[in-house]
């Protein structure tokens, strides 16, 4: 979550700077689309996880290509109408796919046990921020609203991890 709002707010720039070919340019717009696709990097790394440690892969083929067919179909269906947000749209919709077929085949042998606002709740709230606050106020306001998904980031981590973070605070005396 960090690293993809740093990069929501430090790419753009770096592209106004230092990259002066029109094509690069036309990419910013997409940017904070295209990192929120990140944040479900982590759900799905926690749900496949299991199927490693228990060297049990028969369902990833299904479940891969299910993902696969999915996302092809919505990007053909989309992209007509919605251009490369259709693609992003279509690969948002993939992710959350192969993570609820991910946990759901596994459920018989494994039993997840986790912070939900760790792992699903903190980067949903991201996910909802950028996806609403981004059509309304990313082109009139870039790095402020930029800036409010870091700090928003940070507040979100911060709270989720706070019992971690006490741990770590080498002036406390245990």
């Amino acid at each position: 979550m960090l690293a993809a709002c740093v990069g929501v707010l430090l790419l753009p720039w770096a592209i106004e700077t230092f990259v002066h070919k029109q094509s690069y340019q036309a990419t910013i717009p997409y940017l904070p689309f295209l990192a929120t696709i990140y944040f479900f990097r982590t759900m799905r790394l926690y749900f496949t996880v299991p199927y490693g440690i228990l060297k049990y892969t028969k369902p990833l083929p299904v479940i891969y290509i299910i993902v696969a067919a999915i996302k092809i179909i919505l990007m053909i269906l989309l992209m007509a109408s919605f251009g490369v947000f259709g693609v992003i749209i279509a690969a948002l919709t993939a992710a959350a796919l192969e993570i609820v077929l991910l946990r759901y085949g596994i459920k018989d042998m494994f039993l997840f046990r986790f912070n939900f606002f760790k792992v699903v709740g903190a980067p949903l709230i991201l996910f909802i921020m950028i996806v609403v606050l981004e059509p309304m106020m990313g082109r009139s306001y870039p790095y402020t609203i930029h800036l409010i998904y870091l700090v928003s980031c940070v507040g979100l981590l911060w709270w989720a991890y706070r019992n971690e973070i006490q741990l770590l605070n080498p002036l406390q005396s245990r």
